[in-house]
């Protein structure tokens, strides 16, 4: 598969192919396989949740670190 012109897509129409993809994996009933390491990262977020310690980030705050990483 050759995937080179998605490099040419804006980050909008790239967000938009993301989230039609994430909503079809999401969607398939067929695909339940999460390993061990994936599980207890989630466990460990649920507990957070469930007691009320979970932090959350903006979508400004992610991408400020993202772009500080890619320097």
């Amino acid at each position: 598969m050759n995937i080179d012109y998605l490099h040419k897509l804006d980050r909008k129409e790239k967000m938009r192919i993301v989230q039609l993809l994430w909503d079809d994996i999401a969607n398939d009933n067929n695909y339940t396989y999460v390993s061990v390491e994936h599980k207890k990262v989630l466990d460990e977020r649920i507990k957070l949740l469930e007691c009320g310690k979970a932090e959350f980030k903006s979508l400004e705050e992610i991408e400020r670190k993202f772009n500080s990483l890619r320097k």
